[in-house]
Formats: structure tokens, C-alpha cells, sequence
């Protein structure tokens, strides 16, 4: 299924954010017992059932953005959308990657998402489907977490921290001083735990050839500007341009499982 991207779509009432950035085909990163990957590995992923039936790709996942935590994968099941086409909002510690990366599997039956309703892809939810809650028989021994809204999903000003992870790739990253430490080229998201790890600063380099990258700790980061308006959404980050320029990234064909301490939300601070 293509991605939904209608024009005019409003998420959420209109506080979702959409995704205009084309992404780049990202290997996943060594999960080990912790079940970290990065986005671009994740979305459009194909997803299979425990029968081996093809159901879907993930289509997106939502993500409060001011504290980190995954509020739900978005599940794209069926050809096209208005043609049998439906989105189910998935929680994340349901689904797990295959032995082979090849697919994403979610232990649902195809029938019972064939009877199911999804949601609209007009108005997204703010907590997973029912449908998902109850853990199924034979499955990990991992409870499944209830679904329920992400905490304080709106600050004062009524504007909502949910946004869907397409929207966050692309975005700018300044420092306190207004310095372009560079964007964001995807997260590192912890299934298992329901959690961004760390977003993949990409700094320097020309139309992003010869870029660092470096994975620093979601708590590090703060949205200012969060408005309606894409082009007044950033991130900031307490560091200086210089820091990123003398030091070397990571390899951006073997991501990590855990941020980089060197960027730390207590120790930025002290510097």
C-alpha cells in the first residue's frame, strides 16, 4: 500500500504532522535483546501474521513527542484505502522483526482484521485499537500494555505533542543560539519498551554526502515553534556547532542500540 499522504488529510484534528521528506533506504541497527531499529528500516515494512499471511505494511508510527514515548505503529492493511483498504492504530510491544528483516510480525488472524473497522484515516486516534489489548493466546510472555493516552499530549497553549515519526525526519536542529547543528535523519525506536532512544543527528557535509551522524538521547532534545506552520517547528539542542565538527559520528551503516552519552540531556547542562 503507498503511503497515505492525501492532501488536506488532518491528523488527529489537525494536530498530527505529515511527512513531505522522501526517506532513504536504512539498514536496521543490532538489536541484540533490546529491540532497537531505526524508522527507515521500520516504515513500509511488509507485515506478516504467525501463518506466513501477508497483512499490510507499517505504515507510520505516532509518537508523543515530548516525552519520548511510542503511542502506537500505524498498520496498513488491504489494497488501497476506499477500496478495502484499512488502518488499525497497532500497539507497539505487539509486533517484532522477523529472523530475516524481511517483514514485521503481528500475531493477528487476516479474518479478524477482514471483520474489524480500522479508524479514519482522516481523524487518528490517540491511544491503539481495542482490538489489539488482549494479549492472544501463545504468545511472548511480555504482557501487552493497555492502551491509554499518551500523558499531558497538550501543553498549555492546547497544541498536541503527538506527531507521527515521517513528520520528525527532515526536521532542523539548532542550538540555544540559534546555530544549524543540522536535521534529523531518523530515530532509533525501542519496541519492546515503547520508546525513541535516540534521534540521528546528520551535521555538516553538502546535500548530505559526507554527513556525520550522531545518536543523541531523545531527552536532549526540545521543540520550540510548535505550530501549524512546518517551517517554525525545530528542535534545540544545548550544543555548540563546534562540538559536532571536531568529533567523529557514527557509522551510518551500523547504527547503535543506545544514544551516545557524550550528549546527554545532564551533561550537555554542565557544559
Amino acid at each position: 500500500m503507498k503511503r497515505i499522504m492525501a492532501a488536506g488529510v488532518i491528523a488527529l484534528a489537525g494536530l498530527l504532522w505529515t511527512d513531505a521528506s522522501v526517506r532513504a533506504e536504512d539498514k536496521p541497527a543490532a538489536t541484540g535483546r533490546a529491540e532497537v531499529y531505526q524508522t527507515g528500516h521500520l516504515l513500509d515494512k511488509k507485515v506478516r501474521n504467525l501463518k506466513g499471511e501477508d497483512i499490510g505494511q507499517i505504515e507510520d508510527f505516532v509518537v508523543d513527542i515530548k516525552t519520548g514515548q511510542i503511542v502506537y505503529a500505524v498498520l496498513a492493511y488491504g489494497e488501497t484505502l476506499g477500496f478495502g483498504g484499512k488502518l488499525f492504530a497497532l500497539p507497539a510491544e505487539r509486533i517484532k522483526m522477523a529472523d530475516d528483516l524481511s517483514a514485521v510480525i503481528v500475531d493477528v488472524p487476516k479474518d479478524t482484521l477482514d471483520k474489524a473497522k480500522g479508524f479514519d484515516a482522516n481523524v487518528w486516534p490517540k491511544v491503539p485499537d481495542a482490538l489489539f489489548a488482549t494479549q492472544p493466546a501463545g504468545a511472548d510472555k511480555a504482557p501487552v500494555i493497555e492502551p491509554k493516552p499518551a500523558a499531558n499530549d497538550k501543553d498549555d497553549a492546547g497544541r498536541a505533542h503527538m506527531v507521527r515519526v515521517t513528520a520528525i525526519k527532515g526536521m532542523n536542529v539548532k542550538s540555544p543560539k540559534g546555530q544549524d547543528l543540522g536535521n534529523i535523519n531518523g530515530l532509533a525506536l525501542d519496541l519492546k519498551n515503547r520508546k525513541i532512544v535516540y534521534a540521528a543527528l546528520s551535521h555538516g557535509g553538502v546535500a548530505g554526502v559526507g554527513a556525520k551522524l550522531f545518536a543523541i538521547p531523545w531527552d536532549a532534545l526540545r521543540l520550540e515553534g510548535l505550530t501549524l506552520k512546518p517551517g517554525e517547528r525545530v528542535l534545540v539542542l544545548n550544543a555548540a556547532k563546534e562540538t559536532f565538527d571536531n568529533i567523529p559520528g557514527f557509522d551510518a551503516n551500523n547504527w547503535p542500540t543506545t544514544a551516545d552519552q557524550r550528549f546527554t540531556k545532564e551533561k550537555l547542562e554542565k557544559n
